[in-house]
């Protein structure tokens, strides 16, 4: 097995209610959280869900990240303000243990630092997206 499927297999621990799931960032999680948020992952990372995101995007991410899959009723769940916190860490230590291992000297990044330019192209694009959603959902 090569060194890039290890760091892939790599996981968090997230525990709530006593009850222990494992978060990953591989392939799968990555591209099916693009699907549910909205927001290019490999572009700006978790980080702008988390920080950011509206509930139904951290509950896409969160489901996305569950390994092996749940159910979004089991997620939702999980969902109540005094998990937030332990929520947010668990999905932020999934994306970091998902990065390849950085070569000797060099610090292990989650997301490139990005310029405002490229935040305010971030949060315009999650508007666009947000209104879209709610327009549909509306049956506009």
């Amino acid at each position: 097995m090569n060194s890039a499927a290890v760091a892939v297999r790599s996981h968090a621990v997230l525990t709530v209610g006593g009850d222990e799931y494992r978060l990953v960032f591989d392939y799968d999680a990555i591209a099916d959280a693009e699907r549910v948020t909205g927001i290019d992952l490999l572009l700006y990372g978790p980080a702008a869900v988390i920080a950011g995101g509206n509930a139904r995007q951290f509950t896409g991410l969160l489901q996305s990240a569950i390994s092996p899959r749940v159910d979004i009723r089991e997620v939702y769940g999980l969902m109540h303000p005094g998990q937030f916190a332990a929520i947010r860490q668990g999905l932020r230590s999934a994306w970091e243990l998902s990065m390849p291992t950085p070569k000797k000297g060099q610090p292990r990044t989650s997301a490139p630092k990005l310029t405002n330019r490229e935040l305010w192209r971030f949060f315009w694009s999650t508007a666009i997206f947000t209104l879209g959603w709610t327009m549909h959902s509306l049956g506009g």
